[in-house]
């Protein structure tokens, strides 16, 4: 398959990679819940992922540029969040395929990313 075909199919090297990551608090303090969105974004920001929705509970990161880091960064930044202040748990689904994931185009029912179509 040429380059420019791989690309607009988004796959090989063109594929995002994204993941459904799971965030519960501490503390249901709105000063401390704030405060921990603050340092999740941070540390989103800083590996140029993208975040689809924005609740503790059930937030959709994927690449917004192939080879961003994922999903060879995960384990770091899954440590990284865990080490938040007012953090009590920290779960993360498989990483899938998010081009596929974020347009219903994912064949696997348990892959985590349904709900995002």
């Amino acid at each position: 398959m040429k380059k420019r075909l791989r690309k607009k199919l988004h796959v090989a090297e063109f594929t995002l990679f994204g993941f459904e990551l799971c965030v519960i608090p501490a503390s249901e303090d709105p000063e401390l819940r704030d405060e921990l969105c603050r340092g999740l974004m941070s540390l989103i920001d800083a590996r140029h992922w993208e975040c689809l929705g924005f609740s503790l509970d059930c937030l959709f990161l994927y690449e917004g540029k192939p080879n961003q880091g994922l999903p060879a960064g995960k384990e770091a930044f899954l440590a990284e969040v865990s080490a938040l202040p007012n953090v009590a748990d920290v779960h993360a689904e498989p990483t899938v395929d998010a081009w596929k994931a974020l347009n219903g185009e994912c064949d696997d029912d348990d892959c985590g990313c349904h709900g995002h179509e």
